[in-house]
């Protein structure tokens, strides 16, 4: 991840200013134990560390850790905003305007602060009170307006084309989190399709807390508008659009299970992540393995309810299937199948991508069908298998193999021909990646 900034705050004033606005800082010693040199963010780390910004944490003999990978909770981000403004007095009221902080809560007067300037609501619960849950983990959405409000609320236009692939113009914080952009702070993660992610649900580390102070502060050059936001609608995607050397293995289950407890054993043994597509009835039929896929970290996607071919079906129809599967497939793998999707019989046109991207999905189609499903019936071997698809490898290649058995000659020649695969892909210089960063 790359993260930037601008010199932008209209709030800080001339406490801010003194001391802060100045030069970069010198490649100093942090003073944390847990942050030697050369690790990622060390000069923006020090910095926090120099301003007063961060303190860290004693240790028994005698030194500090930063904890760099540790997430920032909502107290210390109020915290480090409100050391950031120079530390103002402030005029703590009466009462704690949170109903989950009293005066001895830690950062409470920092947190009143925030609340103070607007930077933070808090959260209005079902009895009517309002909280600020102030050991939970701040998310990169909810950080982003923290820091857009601490800058004031700045006018900003929000490009009408998302520049992150993982954000939607309805994405909660979208506005804020752009206007970071906008501002050089952040540019995201670079992804291996070649668009930059956001991640604005997961949680900020500190070490990269610490880089978007110093880049607000100091500032960075702002990224180059890109076309990411367009790219995902329209296409059953064949092949990622990246030259990286990386390769997606998806699976496919619709009937039979037969396949599914040796394809996770020989995951987890090679250390490879997968993307799986199951249709509801699957899911209703075998659970556990559904629960198994997920747990195991491979992203599940939607393959409809019961595998028709979506040419046939009217609007309301595809709707219907999409809403079934996700309905069956959730609530085992407690997140939504969304945006994940895979036409049945690889049946679709142009109508019914607009349908199924309308329902928030991106389809994905494959660059190699590894045909195992024909079985030895048809004349396939395992070896057979594993030559076909190794045959085609190219970056962003997107290998379809089925988790079930043939019908009739009950062979599982996908199941059997997966560690050639990625021994064989492997050898070829190639890495995996599985298709939910691509789509979100």
């Amino acid at each position: 991840m790359k993260l930037f900034a601008k010199v932008v705050s209209v709030l800080a004033g001339a406490a801010m200013a003194v001391g802060l606005l100045g030069v970069p800082p010198a490649r100093a010693d942090s003073g944390f134990v847990d942050v030697p040199p050369g690790l990622q963010f060390e000069r923006e780390i020090t910095w926090v560390a120099e301003q007063g910004i961060a303190t860290g944490w004693p240790r028994p003999d005698g030194g500090r850790e930063y904890r760099p990978w540790s997430p920032v909770n909502r107290d210390a981000m109020a915290a480090f905003l409100h050391r950031l403004a120079g530390s103002p007095a402030v005029d703590l009221p009466a009462r704690s305007p949170f109903a989950d902080l009293t005066p001895t809560t830690e950062h409470y007067p920092a947190i009143v602060w925030a609340w103070q300037r607007g930077i933070t609501t808090g959260w209005t619960e079902l009895n009517g009170t309002r909280t600020y849950r102030p050991t939970t983990p701040i998310a990169r959405d909810a950080m982003a307006a923290f820091l857009y409000r601490y800058a004031g609320s700045p006018a900003t236009t929000t490009p009408s084309t998302t520049q992150f692939w993982d954000l939607r113009t309805t994405t909660m914080y979208n506005k804020e989190i752009h206007w970071l952009r906008s501002r050089g702070i952040t540019t995201g993660w670079n992804e291996p399709f070649g668009c930059p992610t956001y991640r604005p649900l997961d949680p900020i580390a500190r070490d990269a807390m610490a880089a978007f102070l110093y880049r607000y502060v100091h500032g960075g050059p702002t990224p180059a508008a890109n076309t990411c936001g367009d790219l995902r609608h329209g296409r059953d995607w064949e092949t990622l659009p990246t030259t990286w050397p990386v390769v997606a293995l998806t699976f496919d289950g619709g009937a039979s299970n037969a396949g599914v407890a040796r394809i996770l054993s020989t995951l987890r043994a090679k250390d490879v992540p997968a993307t799986f597509f199951v249709t509801g009835d699957f899911a209703r039929r075998y659970p556990g393995d559904v629960r198994a896929m997920s747990a195991a970290g491979h992203p599940v996607g939607n393959h409809s309810v019961t595998h028709p071919a979506f040419t046939t079906l009217t609007a309301d129809q595809i709707r219907a299937e999409l809403a079934g599967a996700e309905a069956r497939i959730a609530p085992l793998t407690g997140r939504t199948t969304k945006p994940l999707f895979r036409y049945p019989l690889g049946d679709r046109n142009t109508t019914t991508t607009s349908v199924v991207n309308g329902a928030g999905y991106v389809p994905f189609r494959w660059t190699v069908d590894s045909l195992g499903w024909q079985g030895t019936e048809g004349g396939r071997t395992a070896n057979w298998v594993c030559q076909r698809v190794l045959g085609t490898v190219r970056p962003g290649q997107v290998v379809l193999l089925h988790v079930g058995a043939h019908p009739t000659d009950g062979s599982t020649l996908d199941a059997d021909a997966l560690s050639c695969i990625i021994d064989g892909t492997r050898a070829r210089g190639y890495g995996f990646i599985t298709l939910d960063a691509f789509a979100r």
